[in-house]
């Protein structure tokens, strides 16, 4: 419940979005939120996993309310399921929520407005520097000669002899920790990035198919006899993506970055490594648990 009528937004994780301002402040009027030019809120994520028109924030009877817009994926207070189309949430100051790779959070537009506040007033408050000389300039390089003796001046002009310029050496050691993020290396933006193009690739040579009305109705005993006998999916290619994108969802956080050695990356490469030598165990294990906590709001 908000009570008054605004509401404030900031990203959590903005180093992850490649245009759009930090934090925003929705009237009573509501607005969009999504990577179209009009959108209320208009953001993208560094995948571009942000639709042109992806999240309504309404105001009603006192309550904003979020709900995605048509199909788009919005990820509640840290759920793994994601909204229901045509469901609405009310929004409480504190809530969180998930939209591509960028991180949500409600707040009191108050708190928005006084850090607003705060960054004029500091603007305003940057003394002019009006003269040369109130600024300290330093030179790029070292000289070793007096140039208010002009006779020496004179002297190296004529001879071209410049060897009194002695340019500092730049400390350049600070470039080699600039480590370019390999395209070709097993890396969790780079294992996104490969499931999405096979992902779409399917989606394009998606065949059509007609729903039989003739078939017999089935019953949970046959449900559970088909799960445990016959394959539902003749794509080798797409059931590595289901379970590889359960994986990478389910079981990735942000906190295996800061690890010295990213363990996800670690177990997953170890993963396929023995399901090439044919022992699945462990991507079996990785999939149950994935799975584990994908269901967990079934229960």
């Amino acid at each position: 419940m908000i009570d008054k009528e605004e509401l404030g937004i900031t990203i959590e994780n903005y180093d992850e979005c490649i245009n759009g301002t930090k934090t925003f402040i929705f009237q009573s009027k509501g607005g969009t939120i999504g990577s179209g030019d009009d959108c209320a809120f208009r953001v993208q994520d560094k995948l571009e996993q942000v639709k042109n028109t992806h999240a309504i924030i309404s105001y009603e009877e006192g309550s904003f309310t979020i709900a995605p817009f048509e199909d788009a994926d919005i990820y509640y207070n840290r759920s793994f399921s994601k909204i229901p189309n045509g469901y609405e949430i009310i929004i409480t100051i504190g809530d969180i929520f998930r939209i591509g790779n960028l991180e949500f959070k409600f707040v009191d537009a108050n708190s928005i407005e006084e850090n607003i506040k705060e960054n004029k007033k500091y603007l305003e408050n940057i003394e002019k520097r009006n003269h040369f000389d109130e600024i300290e300039i330093k030179p790029r390089g070292k000289t070793s000669i007096n140039f208010d003796k002009n006779e020496e001046l004179k002297e190296i002009l004529k001879n071209n002899d410049y060897k009194f310029i002695e340019q500092e050496k730049t400390d350049k050691s600070f470039l080699k920790e600039i480590t370019q993020k390999n395209p070709n290396s097993l890396e969790y933006e780079n294992i996104l990035k490969s499931l999405i193009k096979n992902f779409k690739d399917i989606k394009t040579k998606q065949q059509n198919s007609k729903l039989e009305k003739d078939y017999p109705s089935i019953n949970i005993k046959d449900f559970e006899s088909i799960i445990d006998n016959i394959p539902l999916l003749k794509s080798t290619r797409l059931i590595n993506i289901l379970a590889l994108s359960m994986i990478a969802k389910e079981l990735y956080t942000p906190i295996f970055e800061e690890m010295e050695e990213n363990m996800f990356i670690k177990y997953l490469e170890a993963a396929i490594q023995n399901n090439i030598k044919e022992d699945k165990i462990l991507f079996e294990n990785l999939t149950i648990k994935a799975l584990e906590k994908y269901i967990k709001d079934f229960e």
